[in-house]
């Protein structure tokens, strides 16, 4: 049988609904099931930039993998594997075909979760609330298990910046760069758009009306530090138990 194109393929596949099912902490049970109309490729890769993507000469990269590492994806059958990596710049996820061009997945079909096969790294589109005010969508990475009604999220974000001149004859010209900016995290509320963690320790809980005294509570009985992922996991896991 003839290898098919990883393009064809995704044509062929249908997908509408996936049923997830738990097996420890971190296990997704990828399911194939319905008949679908929509594509999970969207279109080429954004070729909008604030610079010139060919410009050899930026520094950096607008990738967090390297390469395209495999990964399943969950409205696909669980036995596929195909080749990703995420464009933080961008904020797209781009699939590689076998003619050595790529794809970006489509960020709007939802339940869509991404899970990178080396380290079960899991990226989902999600709507959330920018720096404005306004509703958004993009890429996160799931800190605790995805099907929970509390979620912890890590927003992870490329930023350009430009090429600056010398100012005199002393200076030396700084190329332009792409350069990884500190990681955010945010909490997602059932099908609420997710929100940044709030910077302010006392804060959070108000998130919670309903179980603000408790939350309070368990942060102060032990020493939750917001600024620490493991007592942020240690929190919200404890939140998804009320």
């Amino acid at each position: 049988m003839k290898k098919l194109h990883i393009f064809t393929i995704l044509l062929a596949l249908i997908a509408i609904q996936t049923n997830y099912a738990q097996d420890g902490d971190n296990d997704v049970q990828f399911v194939l099931s319905g008949d679908a109309n929509s594509l999970l490729l969207d279109r080429a890769p954004t070729s909008l930039y604030a610079f010139d993507h060919s410009d050899k000469t930026v520094h950096g990269s607008a990738f967090i993998q390297d390469i395209f590492m495999p990964a399943k994806l969950s409205l696909m059958d669980g036995t596929k594997i195909f080749k990703l990596k995420y464009n933080a710049y961008n904020d797209e996820i781009e699939i590689e075909n076998e003619g050595g061009k790529s794809n970006a997945l489509n960020k709007n079909i939802d339940n869509l979760l991404i899970v990178f096969v080396a380290d079960d790294k899991t990226y989902q589109a999600i709507d959330y609330v920018d720096k404005d005010g306004n509703t958004a969508r993009g890429y996160f990475v799931h800190v605790n298990n995805p099907i929970s009604k509390y979620k912890l999220l890590i927003k992870e974000t490329v930023v350009f910046i430009d090429r600056k001149p010398a100012k005199t004859s002393y200076d030396k010209t700084k190329p332009a760069v792409l350069k990884r900016i500190s990681d955010k995290y945010f909490i997602a509320i059932g099908s609420d758009a997710a929100v940044e963690f709030p910077k302010k320790k006392k804060k959070f809980p108000k998130l919670f009306p309903d179980k603000h005294k408790d939350i309070l509570s368990f942060m102060k009985k032990n020493k939750i530090k917001t600024s620490k992922e493991e007592d942020l996991v240690e929190l919200i896991n404890y939140i998804n138990t009320l």
